[in-house]
Order: C-alpha cells, then structure tokens, then sequence
C-alpha cells in the first residue's frame, strides 16, 4: 500500500472505513477496528477467522502537529513480517486522485524557491509550493509533475511537467520535459508524440537554480 485514506467522519462504533492506493491506477478499502490491548497507540482487531489468518496492525506516533502511521504485517502465527511508515501530507490544488502521490513527489523533486532563466536571459525568483502553487512566474499559478508511465498521451511516459494558469489540472496548461542535474532543473518544450522533442528535448524555457535557503 503506497497510501491510506483516512477520514474520521466514516468511524461507526468502534470500526472505520479506510481507503487504500496500491499505485496509481489500482487500490481499495478495507476496514479498521479499534481494539483496547497492551499496546495504547495501537489500532487492530482480529475477528474469530482473522485469527487464522496473515493481519495488519496500525500504531501510530504524534509529534507536534504531525502524525506517523506505523503499518505492521504479522503472519497467522503472530510473526511480524515487515511494515511501512506513512506520513500525513495535505489535499493537493488540482483536486486529482492522486493527491498523496504528486505532493510527495513535488516534495522530493520541484518544492523550494529559485531563481528562474528564460531563453533570453531574463530572470527571476519563484516559488514551487508543496501542494503545487506556483508563486511569480507569469499567470501560471499551479504545476502538476506527470506520475503516470503507462499512457501514450503527450507529457506521459517521459519526465514531464505541467504549469497551468488556473488551478483545475489539465486546463490551460503549458508541457514541458525536464531534466535535474547538479541543483539545476532544465525546462524543455514537450511537443507531440511524434516530435523528436518528445522524446530527446532540445528547446530549453526555462532554467531554474535553487536557492540556499
């Protein structure tokens, strides 16, 4: 499981329904049931046939205002056998499915401020937010990186990213393939699928250098 979705309105008694996201196209739901044991930050419950059977257990760790989510997997014989941390992240501007996924990934890849070159020299200093703000750059207020390898549409299959000049996704977008390397993130035109561009980029828009903090 890549992500959980979690909403407390959904709690009924001393069960939840959460929702899962195995990747970006598969996932689904299961349901949580709080159980009082030895463990006080612990979230499991076994039914009679859960018993015999592999489980989840949840616990869960508050540091200030952020919560981490410790997912534990134990076999029939109570044998633990790995788990995954989650992090809580916020609801990201283009209202897309994949919420969760794009803020990590702005996150690792685009979030900070820099100070941005154009083709002709011009510069200026920006700023690409979490949750996929775009701050000083001409009328684009939003970016969406491309996650998504398995479509043939213009911008999927390579490493690509999208500024918009409004916040709902796929509108009024510009496409572009870039490129990180040595703290620089290089902006190339993203034409059709039948562009040589398309593939191996040639026509840099923009330069962008991170700013130390």
């Amino acid at each position: 499981m890549v992500s959980l979705f979690i909403d407390s309105n959904q709690r009924s008694g001393n069960t939840l329904f959460v929702g899962y996201r195995t990747n970006n196209h598969e996932g689904g739901n299961d349901t949580l049931r709080f159980d009082l044991n030895d463990k006080s930050n612990s979230l499991v419950e076994k039914t009679e046939k859960e018993k015999h059977a592999d489980y989840h257990e949840l616990t869960y760790t508050v540091n200030g205002k952020d919560t981490l989510l410790i997912m534990s997997y134990y076999n029939v014989k109570t044998n633990f056998v790995g788990s995954g941390a989650y992090i809580k992240v916020p609801n990201n501007l283009h209202g897309t499915e994949n919420d969760e996924i794009q803020i990590m990934v702005n996150r690792e890849l685009f979030s900070g401020n820099y100070t941005l070159t154009d083709a002709t020299g011009n510069k200026k200093h920006i700023q690409l937010t979490d949750d996929g703000r775009i701050i000083g750059l001409l009328q684009f207020k939003t970016y969406y990186v491309f996650t998504d390898f398995t479509m043939d549409a213009p911008g999927e299959g390579v490493d690509g990213v999208a500024f918009y000049t409004e916040g709902n996704y796929l509108r009024n977008g510009r496409n572009f393939v870039y490129q990180i390397k040595d703290g620089l993130i290089n902006l190339y035109e993203l034409k059709a699928a039948n562009d040589s561009a398309y593939r191996s980029p040639k026509s840099l828009i923009y330069k962008l250098a991170k700013e130390s903090k």
